[in-house]
């Protein structure tokens, strides 16, 4: 998959300019000299991303409608506006929006908060990406945007939008599923990559699914959605994410069966053994929506795929510093039940294997860096380092409000990725993963700032690009904004999610 990531990405330039209206729409605006009906233009052109692999283009479909928000506060978060449909027309080549009542706004001060084109599938097309977002530096002004509107001027606003691919969700700087007009309540997604024993490659995979109410899977759940799409944009052929809506599963466990089909534009030959059986439970439905990318990520066929054996460690770092003491309790209790529950079989059903194996380790220097290199420790067999932790200071970040990807490094966090990344470079393939998760300690600069810090180093930006990063390295999973203090059920979903999201089958 790595090899087709931020490879299909365009760019395209819409204006949001004033126009005369015809005659019928003058007929319907608004009276009122201090209202401003917008009117948007599209503008496609072609963008050439730097290190892609392949050049790819836009998908040749026409847009039908684009869903746009806006607010009078810079900082607004979704919930404080709505989103407003807006229809598209072809006039002489060129795309514009329809006349909508809804466009018709008073004379001020606004921010642009959301722009995303659709197609007449409801499937995004192309999108403004966000400030926060790895996109953000794609374009030279992300959302929000500035739009001052006075009475009488007909002003040109332009907003770059790149081509939308649904692998990518999270690097748009949206929330999860916010581009999904048609399902939003419970949705599951999956991504498949399949490595063929012919090619000896790895391809993103045309699949479908089956979702069963039963065990023995009899009883077949009406799907919404159950076969993703393959687009061949340019040289390299693109797989889609497939989401699909389920109802609230309370206690109830749902059985999920994956299939790899051949395809057209694969190059691969797929059979009826291609096949991936899993379990979907609420929790697991709300442990995707708190992941970056959100899906689960099953790779099938790959005997390069991660195990959890008897000779696994699994370290769970705790930040015992003070600040989320709460969590601690219930991260134990998931180790010593729930957790020791799902891996125990792995672990020969030995208890003081898993035991010894298994453990919950508090350290309050809050050295995330550290944490992934095992503090520094080499033990026997292949490990796991999954660190709960909410804030960094003085170790890595400060507690001002103005740190940000610009602020120097501090020396600790110098010498610990460098440590780490000397550890990886000699680790073996698949005898190592990491996961960060980032707990939302509430009303806490310190805990927004480790938030930034951690999507820092995710994205290789400011300070943290290239070797003062992880946005090259494949083993690393981040799982954001999770709950301090919840149940031990709630982490051990999020483990579980984010162990299978690496490609581990549990």
């Amino acid at each position: 998959m790595k090899n087709f990531k931020l490879s299909v990405v365009c760019v395209a330039i819409f204006a949001m300019l004033f126009t005369s209206c015809s005659k019928d729409e003058a007929e319907m605006s608004s009276t009122d000299p201090e209202t401003v009906q917008l009117t948007f233009r599209s503008l496609l052109n072609s963008f050439n991303q730097q290190n892609k692999q392949s050049e790819m283009q836009c998908r040749e479909v026409e847009p039908a409608y684009v869903m746009l928000g806006w607010s009078t506060a810079e900082d607004a978060e979704e919930g404080d506006y709505d989103l407003v449909e807006v229809g598209l027309v072809n006039n002489g080549g060129s795309w514009e929006t329809t006349y909508s009542e809804e466009l018709a706004v008073p004379a001020g001060t606004y921010y642009l908060q959301h722009f995303a084109v659709y197609d007449a599938g409801d499937q995004v097309l192309w999108v403004a990406p966000r400030e926060g977002g790895a996109f953000e530096p794609e374009v030279g002004d992300a959302l929000p945007m500035t739009i001052e509107l006075a009475a009488g001027t007909k002003p040109y606003i332009d907003v770059d939008v790149l081509c939308y691919y649904a692998r990518e969700e999270a690097a748009y700087g949206y929330p999860f599923f916010d581009f999904d007009v048609i399902e939003v309540e419970n949705s599951y997604c999956v991504f498949i990559n399949y490595c063929d024993d012919e090619t000896g490659r790895e391809y993103p995979a045309y699949f479908n699914i089956d979702v069963y109410s039963d065990e023995a899977m009899t009883e077949e759940v009406i799907l919404n959605n159950d076969t993703n799409s393959i687009t061949m944009a340019g040289e390299w052929p693109s797989a889609s994410v497939l989401c699909f809506a389920l109802p609230d599963l309370g206690d109830d466990t749902y059985y999920a069966r994956v299939t790899v089909m051949d395809h057209e534009d694969l190059d691969y030959s797929a059979d009826a053994t291609d096949y991936y059986d899993f379990e979907i439970t609420q929790e697991s439905i709300i442990a995707l929506e708190g992941q970056e990318p959100g899906y689960h990520h099953i790779r099938i066929g790959c005997d390069s795929t991660p195990v959890i054996n008897a000779d696994t460690n699994i370290y769970i770092y705790f930040d015992s510093s003070g600040s989320m003491d709460n969590t601690l309790l219930p991260l134990q209790e998931m180790r010593n039940t729930l957790l020791r529950a799902a891996l125990i079989g792995l672990y020969n059903n030995d208890d003081a294997l898993y035991d010894e194996k298994v453990q919950v380790i508090a350290d309050a220097s809050e050295r995330t860096m550290h944490f992934l290199n095992l503090r520094g420790e080499s033990p026997s067999g292949n490990s796991i380092a999954l660190i709960f932790q909410d804030e960094a200071v003085f170790s890595y970040t400060d507690w001002v409000g103005t740190w940000d990807e610009n602020t120097a490094r501090t020396t600790t966090y110098s010498s610990d990725i460098e440590t780490l990344r000397t550890r990886l470079a000699i680790w073996p393939s698949n005898s190592y993963n990491g996961i960060i998760f980032q707990v939302a300690t509430p009303n806490s600069p310190d805990a927004e700032n480790f938030a930034k810090f951690v999507s820092y180093v995710e994205n290789g930006t400011g300070n943290y690009a290239g070797a003062y990063g992880l946005s090259d390295r494949s083993e690393f999973g981040y799982v954001y904004d999770v709950n301090p203090g919840d149940s031990p059920a709630y982490y051990e979903g999020l483990i579980v999610s984010a162990l299978q999201n690496l490609g581990y089958t549990l």
